[in-house]
């Protein structure tokens, strides 16, 4: 297939500017990122979230409050459905905290109310 000098002329019309294109993009983004604050969580590329500094010192909401830490455990698939089925929709870590923080403190009546309150949801 032979390219006539009118099709070769567009395509490479077409080509430069896909290229001003890319380069105005580059200049938009470089511009940007070059007034934005060294505080910024965004970065050059689309304005995504930059990764958090690992030695930055978490900020507490209040001078009283207690630095919060994760504990988890693993379950069978069938354990995690009985606990969502009790717990009922959106409920279930709260279900099992609430659980074990009233066992470790010995709290029968809380661990009464909270399986009184799953039975409840579960009834209705």
């Amino acid at each position: 297939m032979k390219v006539t000098k009118k099709v070769h002329g567009e395509l490479a019309e077409a080509r430069r500017a896909k290229r001003a294109t890319k380069a105005t993009k580059a200049e938009d983004v470089t511009a940007t990122a070059e007034t934005q604050d060294a505080t910024s969580t965004t970065t050059k590329k689309g304005g995504r979230k930059a990764k958090p500094d690992p030695k930055a010192e978490p900020t507490a909401t209040s001078e009283d409050a207690e630095e919060l830490v994760v504990f988890a455990f693993r379950l069978t698939r069938t354990e995690r459905d009985a606990i969502h089925a009790a717990a009922g929709p959106a409920r279930a870590s709260k279900f099992v905290k609430g659980l074990a923080i009233a066992g470790a403190n010995g709290d029968l009546d809380g661990i009464g109310t909270i399986l009184d309150e799953a039975k409840a949801r579960r009834d209705t």
